[in-house]
């Protein structure tokens, strides 16, 4: 059986050409892009505010070490001053 050129136009009515099908596709891509960026962006958000406190302490952290080691020496020192004085 051979097929007539009204066959083929029954068969593109049925079916998709190659350009509609990617143009297709670019739609769908383009569809999940948008809604993957609405949610990385809420959740970047919402990420971004939890994450600042913590960050705070981080970097605080190191600067109340020095301090308190600072304090601690000092203790130290004025402790065996004191000690020395007792003797």
């Amino acid at each position: 059986m051979t097929l007539t050129k009204g066959d083929f136009k029954k068969l593109e009515e049925k079916f998709a050409t190659k350009e509609e099908l990617r143009q297709f596709k670019e739609d769908v891509v383009s569809e999940v892009s948008e809604q993957v960026d609405k949610i990385f962006e809420k959740y970047r958000d919402e990420f971004a505010t939890k994450i600042d406190p913590i960050l705070k302490e981080v970097q605080t952290e190191p600067q109340e070490r020095a301090i308190l080691s600072n304090r601690l020496e000092h203790h130290e020192g004025r402790i065996t001053i004191l000690e020395k004085a007792s003797d």
